[in-house]
């Protein structure tokens, strides 16, 4: 009867860790995406400005 209960309670604490990491894991993506997509269009924006919308360009627009 003893082992049964450490097998509950082992499975129970398995199931626990991995809601945990399911729970990090989520997380991780939802912070991920929307930093990935600001990259993407600062990356879009900086090409179709010729690569020179960073440090004022150079083009006498912008100090």
């Amino acid at each position: 009867m003893k082992d049964l209960g450490k097998f509950v309670i082992g499975a129970i604490l398995v199931l626990i860790a991995i809601g945990i990491g399911l729970a990090l894991l989520k997380a991780m993506v939802a912070l991920l995406i929307p930093v990935a997509i600001l990259a993407v269009i600062g990356y879009v924006l900086y090409n179709l400005f010729g690569g020179k919308s960073l440090g004022g360009g150079g083009n006498g627009r912008l100090p």
